[in-house]
């Protein structure tokens, strides 16, 4: 029985996103094995493409999909990071000249901005070095960075709270500049958390929230933040949401100090009435893995893989 040929073709507003949606969902669970991960809906998918209202801004990102026999089988999309990109996808098979096809629509469109980089971030198990994304991510000519990423869970009602809460020389920072702190962390030697926070935190909202530890001279010796939002839409409960710790090498932090800065700013979600808090953070850092393991962190939620493919 013939089949019809796979098209090629840039996504439109009037695809099917919940097929996207469940595209991009189904490859990060398969590659994760982590059927709690969640991505954006397909509601909020189709925005980032085809914005709507009249005082939306032109669409920045751009996507493509393979269509077959009327269904979309596959779809890949880049989102702006400066000049550069960021790819999305989703495939209900990996197959390497697919792939390609959609890569070389997406490469174009970055190097026609000027950029020279395209960026992927891979879902994997905890600690895990090798699944089959990967090995496909490197054939295209991906390249991973040294360290993962991962995320672990802490119910802040379960959370054994010291019965006295040393707060000197913790400030809560409302009027630092962001690229200040991203400058800092960049200088440390942790440009990745750098560039995760000023993504993070690249709108100035009253949800985010950063508190510094204070060192001799009034300099920052460390440095944490989260936001605050409903994560689940259909309860009222507020989570704190990537959060992390950074402490800068030059202080030489005991490490009591930094255990009494973790505190303080956990305490701090405590008086802000939240229920949960998700921690993400670089296993370079294996202070900052420790410390909260601590503190009662022990639900890890798999991890994360930066990948780069340099354009030519």
């Amino acid at each position: 029985m013939a089949t019809s040929e796979a098209i090629v073709r840039e996504v439109r507003a009037d695809d099917d996103f919940g097929q996207i949606h469940d595209l991009i969902l189904e490859t990060k669970r398969n590659a994760s094995r982590d059927k709690r991960l969640s991505i954006r809906s397909a509601e909020k998918l189709r925005s980032d493409y085809f914005p709507e209202g009249p005082d939306s801004p032109q669409p920045e990102s751009k996507g493509f999909v393979i269509e077959e026999d009327g269904r979309i089988t596959a779809f890949m999309g880049v989102h702006p990071r400066k000049e550069n990109g960021i790819l999305d996808y989703g495939v209900n098979r990996y197959d390497l000249p697919r792939l390609n096809a959609l890569l070389n629509r997406c490469e174009q469109i970055v190097l026609e901005r000027g950029g020279t980089k395209l960026f992927y971030f891979a879902s994997t198990q905890f600690a895990q070095i090798r699944n089959r994304e990967i090995s496909v991510l490197e054939r295209l000519g991906f390249e991973s960075e040294e360290f993962a990423r991962t995320g672990a869970f802490l119910s802040l009602n379960y959370w054994k709270e010291p019965e006295q809460i040393d707060s000197s020389r913790i400030v809560a920072e409302t009027d630092m500049e962001k690229d200040d702190i991203y400058r800092m962390m960049a200088e440390d030697d942790n440009e990745t958390d750098a560039d995760v926070f000023k993504h993070q935190l690249r709108t100035a909202e009253p949800s985010n929230v950063i508190l510094t530890l204070r060192g001799k001279g009034n300099d920052i010796a460390a440095i944490a933040y989260y936001k605050v939002k409903k994560v689940n839409p259909q309860k009222d409960e507020l989570s704190a949401t990537a959060f992390n710790v950074h402490f800068r090498p030059r202080f030489e932090l005991h490490r009591s100090e930094k255990k009494r800065f973790v505190q303080a700013v956990l305490h701090s979600m405590k008086q802000l009435g939240l229920n949960n808090v998700t921690a993400t953070f670089s296993l370079k850092h294996v202070d900052v893995l420790t410390l909260l393991v601590q503190e009662g962190f022990h639900d890890f939620l798999g991890s994360m893989l930066s990948f780069t493919k340099t354009l030519k």
